[in-house]
């Protein structure tokens, strides 16, 4: 998208009639789940869009820039007879897009003549349980990073003592099995009630050390405070069943999962 910051600016000689703007942007859909849809709008009302376009470059700045990547919108100018160019944008002195561009860009008055979804961000699920779309798998971050594997110790629960608890469970896809951060997907979630947080505690402390193991987890599961305060437990739900404590403050602790933890955290 950027090249629109070096194409040639708009002149005198296009007589353009019409805008069409392109847009992608996260949607709550109403069943709670958010959609990537791209639009394409189109407006007739162009004065102040082309005023904007024909502005000159800002001058050098003194200022630091600031580094994000600067938004640039997808635009098309059309004449009567449909012929259409993509102008250049007028720039500030950090390069990118001057203020008055953009506040047009946001004026025009569109009209919708294409909708698609692109791709979900989140599920309807996923929003419900409040555990997000992904997460990663910090079991296999952690145990796998050379010459820093977490210590084996006894596991001490990372959350507020009365906190809320909630659940949640991944799965890793076959892509991401093995890498150095996996990324699991959503596959449910729930309230972790106060019953089963006080059957927790002395499984928990039971907890065997760690078994040396090769290999990647198809799912794993987060056990965190529902206002996200505190550190997080995970757990290797198959392969090597490992369980690792990531508190808020200190090193991460790994052990290794029993019979008793696995049906726990099924139930």
């Amino acid at each position: 998208m950027t090249e629109a910051l070096t194409l040639p600016r708009l002149g005198t000689g296009f007589p353009a009639t019409a805008a069409v703007l392109c847009r992608q942007e996260p949607t709550r859909r109403p069943d709670g789940g958010t959609d990537l849809v791209l639009t394409e709008g189109r407006s007739t009302e162009l004065a102040g869009l082309l005023a904007a376009l024909r502005l000159p470059d800002g001058g050098p700045t003194t200022d630091a820039c600031t580094l994000e990547l600067p938004s640039v919108p997808n635009l098309l100018l059309f004449d009567v007879s449909g012929r259409w160019i993509r102008p250049g944008l007028p720039v500030d002195g950090c390069g990118k897009p001057l203020p008055e561009v953009q506040q047009a860009v946001r004026s025009l008055r569109l009209s919708i003549t294409f909708r698609t979804v692109v791709r979900e961000i989140e599920s309807a699920g996923a929003a419900a349980s409040g555990c997000g779309q992904s997460w990663s798998d910090m079991v296999a971050t952690e145990a796998g990073q050379q010459g820093s594997r977490p210590p084996v110790g006894r596991i001490v629960p990372p959350f507020p003592p009365t906190a809320p608890l909630r659940l949640c469970v991944f799965r890793v896809p076959t892509g991401q099995q093995g890498g150095s951060k996996p990324a699991g997907s959503f596959a449910y979630g729930r309230p972790f009630p106060p019953s089963e947080r006080e059957a927790l505690l002395p499984v928990l402390a039971a907890l065997p050390p760690a078994g040396r193991c090769v290999g990647a987890a198809d799912r794993f599961a987060v056990l965190r405070a529902s206002d996200g305060m505190g550190g997080e437990l995970y757990v290797e739900l198959d392969h090597c069943r490992r369980v690792l404590v990531s508190p808020s403050v200190g090193p991460p602790t790994l052990a290794q999962a029993d019979e008793p933890l696995l049906e726990l955290l099924a139930r």
